[in-house]
């Protein structure tokens, strides 16, 4: 049976239009004909004995869907432990801020030659910054606000560096409390606010489908990108290509975009579905189940 249902799923072609997502930085492509709805990920249910990409069972329209995650089909972290580690992240580059001012206090006390960091770029947080990208505008825009206050946070140490040179130590002193009053407590007030904004705009999808069972699924996205053509998709796979991506993969899309080409990833639902072992997961929901009690 199961043969049979992934031979119906295996056609892929630029004439079909396709839902492309993004999932840990990687977008993916889902044939129309197999979408039902895409909805902000509800609360869901957890299974014991499932497969490991199995996140449990969510309400759909008073049905049980299955929820599957591709992040740990691929192996990486879902998304929801991603945030709670950023937000930690954070907490700790606060931290660090705190205990730099500390220090360039204690240099500028004893007249000493100011050692700490002065390069925006090169402190945890700066590193993290000019890397970091968000698929939200509005956690985008919230983490530029970052910007100002830090890079004044680290220039300060060259100021106060030139003023101690200048054997003018009281002044320095009084620039330190002034920033200590201004820019870093703007900074730390971004920072105490960051979990908040993260967690408000950073969401998993639900992208539920419907097998050619009859059977409804639901996949996690990290974010939606568009619907529509592609400009050419190779099926199947190139050998080359494969050996880099998951058995789950039966087909590359692609698409002009901008001066450059991305490439999409088409799944097949029914190769995604296996769990470690190579087998279909036990619970296979016909969806005339409704939620066990919680």
């Amino acid at each position: 049976m199961l043969a049979g249902i992934a031979s119906k799923v295996q056609e892929y072609s630029n004439a079909y239009e396709y839902l492309v997502f993004t999932s840990a930085d990687q977008k993916f492509g889902l044939r129309q004909e197999v979408l039902v709805a895409i909805i902000d990920m509800p609360n869901h249910t957890l299974i014991p004995h499932m497969p490991s990409h199995m996140r449990g069972v969510m309400d759909y329209m008073g049905k049980a869907v299955p929820v599957y995650d591709i992040r740990k089909k691929m192996g990486i972290s879902p998304l929801t432990e991603e945030i709670n580690t950023l937000i930690d992240s954070l907490v700790q580059r606060k931290q660090d801020h705190l205990s730099w001012l500390e220090k360039l206090k204690e240099q500028v006390a004893h007249g000493q030659e100011i050692s700490v960091q002065t390069d925006p770029h090169k402190c945890a947080f700066g590193l993290w910054y000019d890397a970091c990208k968000f698929h939200s505008y509005n956690l985008t825009d919230y983490v530029t606000l970052f910007d100002e206050p830090h890079k004044r946070i680290h220039s300060l140490a060259i100021e106060v560096g030139i003023l101690i040179q200048a054997e003018k130590l009281e002044v320095a002193k009084d620039v330190i409390h002034q920033a200590e009053n201004d820019e870093l407590q703007t900074l730390l007030t971004l920072f105490d606010g960051a979990a908040k904004k993260i967690k408000q705009f950073t969401y998993e999808y639900a992208v539920i489908l419907e097998r050619a069972s009859g059977q409804r699924i639901s996949l996690l996205a990290d974010n939606l990108e568009y619907f529509g053509l592609l400009d050419e998709v190779i099926s199947p796979l190139p050998i080359a290509f494969s050996k880099q991506h998951s058995n789950f993969i039966d087909a590359l899309g692609r698409k002009t975009k901008g001066d450059g080409t991305e490439e999409i990833l088409i799944l097949n639902i029914e190769k995604f579905l296996l769990d470690e072992t190579g087998n279909p997961p036990l619970l296979m929901l016909d969806g005339s189940e409704t939620l066990p009690a919680s």
